[in-house]
């Protein structure tokens, strides 16, 4: 008898690149189980999806459902958010520099 077996995927991380990891799988006809908090709206913390997640968002077909609540990347800012007793100056990347 074949038993032909189907993997289950499992996602740890409900961050933006556990959701695309999920959406992924599941659009390759994988069962996934995505683990991770709830997003709640107490995070204050922008997101920056470059070309090739932008992408594969489009793709999977969802970038025309999160478009309209997405803005042009003007700065980016990279704090090194450690608790080192040395840590890494903040850089600023400005888009109207490239």
């Amino acid at each position: 008898m074949d038993h032909q077996q189907t993997a289950r995927i499992l996602v740890a991380g409900s961050g933006p690149a556990g959701l695309i990891a999920a959406l992924g799988f599941a659009d390759a006809g994988f069962p996934v189980t995505l683990v991770g908090p709830e997003a709640n709206g107490q995070d204050d913390r922008t997101t920056a999806l470059m070309n090739p997640a932008l992408n594969i968002l489009e793709r999977l077909g969802v970038l025309d459902e999160v478009r309209s609540r997405a803005a042009p990347l003007k700065v980016m800012r990279i704090v090194d958010a450690t608790s080192r007793l040395i840590r890494s100056p903040v850089v600023i990347f400005r888009a109207s520099e490239i």
